[in-house]
């Protein structure tokens, strides 16, 4: 999520502990392009497939839906495969730089 704020914009991050309560984190900088620099989209979209999973897979617990259960593992699953891909993107975005 990206606020503006007059010339410079202001980036927040959310982390999601093990037990379901999330966590904000903010930082700063000057435009998206250093958001970029900083972490692959398949990092966040990764993320973002596999706390929506999570969610998912606990309302199928919850409300006895084998189905939605289901449903929520496997997307849940797949958004820590894509979020592995963006770390190794990173790491190899990280290592081209500095050799």
């Amino acid at each position: 999520m990206q606020l503006k704020t007059g010339s410079r914009e202001r980036c927040a991050f959310f982390y999601f502990h093990r037990m379901g309560t999330a966590r904000f984190l903010k930082t700063s900088c000057r435009n998206s392009a250093a958001l970029e620099d900083v972490m692959d989209k398949n990092r966040v979209e990764g993320t973002k497939h596999e706390v929506k999973g999570a969610i998912k897979e606990g309302v199928g617990k919850v409300t006895n839906n084998p189905a939605k259960e289901a449903a929520g593992n496997i997307e849940k699953n797949a958004g820590k495969i894509q979020k592995e891909i963006g770390k190794e993107h990173d790491r190899q975005r990280d290592f081209d730089k500095h050799h």
